[in-house]
């Protein structure tokens, strides 16, 4: 039984050994990113509405990279203004109502930063991103999963970019400028 509490322990200190070497090495979680101080504080605006799903994971991922999100925008240096959220498909494919048909899912996110007194210091920012959606000819575009599959798909990757532009060295300037 002493060979299996070594390995036990082996296993362990293996471990724990290469979650210090990943994280030493930057490695960070998909979606989450290391956002710089001054943004470790901050609240969240949409003037559509806080609860879509695209805010839902927004929030989340946030909160996962570390971020306080406050109630009041009088609370944070800074604020991530989400100024509009726009979904839209349309058809590419070219044939009857007997072909396969392709459409292209794309959702818009525009946002700016605002510092504590709302006086914008990162001017509107747009992102976008698509999505390929192929039917077969006795699918319906409305009822069928592979949308709702393609709009969370379309949520995560807007988020990704999202909290990876808040890293970029643009946003930095413009904090650093306003000394948030």
């Amino acid at each position: 039984w002493m060979d299996a509490h070594f390995y036990c322990w082996l296993f362990v200190f293996t471990v724990l050994f290469a979650t210090l070497l990943l994280t030493g090495c930057g490695f960070h979680l998909r979606g989450t990113a290391q956002l710089p101080p001054q943004l470790h504080t901050m609240y969240l605006q949409n003037s559509q509405s806080q609860y879509t799903p695209f805010m839902r994971k927004l929030y989340l991922t946030l909160k996962m990279s570390g971020v306080k999100l406050v109630d009041n925008p009088t609370q944070a240096p800074i604020t991530l203004d989400i100024l509009s959220e726009t979904f839209s498909t349309h058809e590419t494919s070219i044939g009857g109502a007997q072909t396969a048909r392709n459409y292209i899912a794309s959702y818009t996110v525009s946002y700016q930063l605002l510092d504590a007194k709302g006086k914008i210091i990162y001017e509107s920012k747009n992102i976008n991103v698509q999505k390929n959606i192929p039917l077969s000819a006795n699918e319906v575009l409305t009822n069928s999963n592979k949308l709702n599959q393609a709009k969370t798909s379309l949520y995560e990757e807007l988020v990704t970019q999202m909290t990876f532009q808040l890293t970029s060295d643009d946003i930095m300037k413009a904090l650093h400028a306003t000394k948030a």
